[in-house]
């Protein structure tokens, strides 16, 4: 681990010298500065640079994908010789390796347990670090194969199936009910084999490839079948 691991992740690199003068040299004394001014001109005449706070944690991140196989008391014993408890900014590095590696507890039954973070919470499967240390043998895993390998979905929000529409009814692949302007119509479909042809939509009202899904009928249907299918128009409301 490289031993100014702590300088790229909490702090950015100085700017001050990128930063062009857009006035007089002359005032570069601090006896020449004026009585007020504002802080970006004050940047301009002086020249100074400074560092600001980073919260970058790719570089600790990616020096932990290389580590992956080993055991995880060997690369913390590495990180822990560059990183010393006793130094602020040492230990704030440190405290980010709970949220990029997840410590496995084993719980009742056999269940696998992310050991508490900062927070004191304890997470089961999924859990959001993108490494592990296996509890059976000891070494740094990524997360993601053994999602894989347990057939877990780790972002299941991401694939939720969106809400159905409510003026939507599907009876069968070329046949569906549509609430339009407040009216119920049963629309039938037609997909046709050539794909150079272009037919109308009737309900798209336009010109479209005739091998895609289109209208070709639109009938609107009867209180009898509004009743039977429990919908009811709204374009007298």
């Amino acid at each position: 681990m490289r031993e100014d691991m702590f300088k790229v992740i909490v702090e950015r690199p100085r700017r001050g010298s990128r930063i062009k003068a857009r006035y007089r040299s002359r005032l570069a004394g601090e006896d020449d500065l004026p009585m007020k001014i504002g802080m970006k001109r004050h940047t301009a005449v002086t020249r100074l640079g400074w560092k600001n706070l980073n919260e970058n944690l790719n570089p600790l991140e990616r020096y932990l994908g290389r580590q992956v196989g080993r055991k995880w008391d060997d690369v913390y014993s590495e990180i822990c010789a560059t990183l010393d408890p006793n130094h602020t900014v040492k230990q704030h590095v440190r405290d980010h390796l709970v949220d990029l590696v997840a410590r496995i507890v084993v719980g009742r039954d056999g269940e696998w347990l992310c050991a508490p973070d900062r927070h004191g919470n304890s997470t089961a499967p999924p859990w959001r670090q993108g490494y592990y240390v296996d509890p059976d043998d000891g070494r740094l895993k990524e997360s993601a194969k053994l999602w894989k390998v347990r057939g877990i979905d780790p972002n299941p929000w991401r694939r939720r199936e969106p809400p159905p529409d409510p003026n939507v009814r599907v009876l069968d692949e070329m046949r569906e009910l549509r609430c339009i302007d407040g009216n119920w119509y049963e629309i039938g479909f037609r997909k046709e084999s050539d794909a150079r042809a272009w037919t109308f939509d009737l309900v798209e009202r336009k010109l479209v490839p005739s091998a895609q899904r289109h209208a070709v009928s639109k009938r609107q249907i009867s209180g009898t079948e509004l009743k039977a299918f429990g919908l009811a128009n709204t374009s007298n409301i």
